[in-house]
């Protein structure tokens, strides 16, 4: 079939920040490159230098024959499809860690009367 086109799927999960703090939006980006750089492999030929830094930055080595990236590259997807599954929320913050938030950070002083 010389006209055949191939394609890739993406189970899409969108990564919203929990809280406007840069921390949380910047935990939210990450997820969703996590979440993306598959689609970046197929589409583009190639890793995104993101997923390179997380793989160093991680100790994460790929196991390839030499010419791997090449046929990567060469012969990339002809389309794309996604499925929306979700929205997720992200934190910065680990699971289960609670916000001292104080609301009137000045007290009332007790008076006592007799």
């Amino acid at each position: 079939m010389p006209d055949a086109k191939i394609g890739s799927m993406l189970a899409r999960m969108q990564s919203y920040p929990k809280t406007p703090n840069p921390a949380d939006v910047r935990q939210a980006q990450q997820d969703d490159e996590l979440n993306l750089f598959f689609t970046d492999v197929q589409v583009r030929g190639e890793y995104p230098n993101y997923m390179n830094r997380y793989f160093n930055d991680h100790n994460i080595t790929l196991e390839m024959a030499p010419d791997d990236l090449q046929l990567i590259k060469d012969y990339p997807v002809d389309y794309l499809s996604f499925s929306y599954y979700m929205s997720m929320v992200s934190s910065a913050k680990p699971a289960g860690e609670k916000k001292s938030r104080q609301l009137n950070s000045r007290r009332k002083k007790s008076v006592s009367r007799s």
